[in-house]
């Protein structure tokens, strides 16, 4: 614990003893060594691409159990004006049936452990192909720099966190079938990794080696490919030589949007960004605009960010997938289009019947006002991370890569020291859906980056990390940001809350008249912790100045820096 406050301490110290530069520059990661790492290549003159390459490969050695070279994600880069999404989603290999999740009598696997464990759901990484390519294009310092730090850390270690050890325990039992991944997660005793104690990843430093000698398309086809690709397979993994040499990424324009005076641009599908932020945001704007804005914690506005969050949630089961496949919808055709219009209305009326049963509550008098004594729940926490930079040149990068679950597949590569995602897992069990398992297609995601301007002007880099809830914590955030007035931390620290299914969670800071009114409006309440990891960069007037902010729920680790 003293190491890893001296850390952050000096990690913060020494940010400030910079220079001032004549854009400002900004860094969001989930832990200090990725945000150091971005940071030190910022100050020896690295652009934005410089910096996330160096902050996501020291982000995989310090948080290995939600992303890394085994994985993929979305990318959105904005240089010099010109903006591109860069989709690294993991694909299925051309081994991928459409009934790959289903039991020898046709049902679905049961998801959690069985369906996200072992060999069957890991998909073609697509990580450092993305990085590699991004770099080739737009990186200034020598790639071979970049990873330096990673694979430092990797090799003399880290003392891991409270909640990386609470990480470990909750996965033990997957862990611990797994004899390369419980090695590694172990103490000297073959017990769990606790708080304080050091993470050390030689092979992973050796694998990260490679990669920086060789460049990033050893991974895939050069001899790093040719000697990880066999090890894996002996653990059961389906990826091909072929798969895994023909493995592309899409390199396309982001998606563009408008909302709240704002343009912004987002990951294409299967990103269901386009529908679970932007369509939630924009139903939200012209809603405002006829309705007074409520408290933020009372439940008429939880009630309308809810049932709209919730009906753009179905559209995005019913329309987003890989768009190899047909039936899918580009949420750019659905804005200003007739069935927007339909949308809106139809939501308003769900909300108008939800807030007439608090009304009438309100009218009978009683709800008593005192403190919420319901518990927290000790639900599942999610995966994923977020990385979000901007450079003194105004070029920006905001990127949300996952191995999928905690661990992933829980796999080990022998002698490689990386995790294995159990991406494909994100696809539909059944067949026949528009998410279905197929080869070479890409499941659909929840992860939502997004870059926002105004007047052209660059005001947002934002991204949260989640699995379901990623959009909806986005959401809020943008809300409390732009509708509530909130600064950039307190809009990432207010109440959250999510529609899961039949249920809604929210956080156990709601007040209690507040989740009084919903349960007589008919809410099925969980109250539990947020699952939710953001990192945001948002630009503040009348100051100008950014707000570096990153997930202020996380166990202090989360570091973000604004100059």
């Amino acid at each position: 614990m003293q190491m890893k406050s001296l850390f952050c301490t000096l990690a913060v110290s020494f940010f400030f003893l910079f220079p001032k530069f004549s854009f400002g520059y900004a860094v969001a990661t989930g832990t200090p060594w990725a945000s150091e790492a971005a940071i030190d290549v910022l100050q020896k003159g690295g652009n934005a691409t410089d910096a996330i390459v160096a902050a996501a490969f020291a982000l995989n050695v310090t948080q290995p159990y939600n992303m890394g070279i085994g994985g993929g994600g979305f990318l959105i880069h904005y240089h010099n004006g010109k903006s591109l999404f860069i989709n690294s989603r993991e694909t299925a290999p051309e081994s991928a049936r459409p009934d790959m999740f289903l039991d020898k009598s046709g049902k679905p696997i049961p998801y959690y452990p069985e369906r996200v464990s072992g060999p069957n759901p890991v998909g073609i990484p697509g990580m450092v192909l993305s990085l590699y390519e991004l770099h080739q294009k737009y990186g200034k310092m020598p790639w071979k720099n970049l990873l330096a730090p990673a694979i430092r850390l990797a090799n003399e270690g880290f003392p891991i966190s409270n909640h990386f050890s609470k990480m470990i325990l909750e996965e033990w039992e997957r862990i611990e079938k797994n004899s390369l991944t419980k090695s590694t997660f172990s103490n000297a005793e073959g017990k769990p990794l606790a708080e304080g104690q050091v993470l050390r990843q030689p092979e992973l430093g050796a694998t990260l080696k490679e990669i920086a000698e060789q460049g990033g398309k050893t991974f895939y086809s050069g001899p790093l490919a040719k000697k990880w690709l066999p090890r894996a397979q002996e653990l059961g993994v389906k990826i091909s030589e072929n798969d895994l040499k023909n493995y592309k990424t899409q390199i396309t324009a982001p998606l563009k949007f408008e909302f709240m005076g704002l343009t912004g641009i987002t990951a294409q599908p299967p990103s269901s960004s386009g529908f679970t932020v932007v369509g939630v945001m924009r139903f939200l704007e012209q809603y405002y605009k006829k309705n007074k804005l409520p408290d933020f914690d009372s439940a008429e506005r939880i009630i309308t960010s809810t049932e709209t969050i919730r009906y753009f949630q179905n559209l995005r089961s019913k329309y987003v997938a890989d768009p190899i496949v047909s039936g899918v919808k580009n949420p750019s055709d659905f804005f200003g289009s007739v069935e927007e219009k339909t949308a809106w209305s139809e939501i308003e009326k769900i909300v108008r019947d939800k807030k007439d049963k608090i009304r009438t509550m309100f009218a009978k008098n009683d709800v008593k006002l005192k403190q919420n004594s319901l518990p927290a729940l000790n639900d599942k926490s999610s995966h994923t991370a977020q990385m979000s930079v901007v450079d003194d040149h105004g070029n920006a990068i905001s990127y949300t890569t996952t191995i999928e679950s905690w661990f992933g597949s829980t796999l080990t590569v022998p002698g490689f020291g990386f995790l294995l995602n159990n991406e494909l897992s994100d696809f539909d069990a059944e067949t026949g859906k528009i998410n279905s398992p197929a080869p070479g297609k890409r499941p659909r995601s929840n992860m939502s980056p997004l870059i926002l301007f105004s007047k052209n002007k660059l005001v947002g880099v934002l991204g949260c990390a989640g699995g379901p809830r990623i959009p909806t914590a986005i959401v809020l955030m943008l809300e409390n940001y732009y509708l509530y007035k909130m600064d950039a931390k307190t809009a990432m620290a207010s109440l959250r809350f999510h529609p899961s299914g039949e249920t809604l969670e929210i956080e156990p800071s709601a007040p209690f008249k507040t989740t009084e009114l919903l349960k007589k409006a008919d809410y099925k309440l969980e109250i539990t912790e947020a699952h939710n990891t953001a990192q945001a960069l948002l630009r503040r007037r009348p100051t100008d100045k950014w707000e570096a902010v990153s997930e202020p729920r996380a166990d202090g680790l989360a570091i973000s820096i604004a100059r």
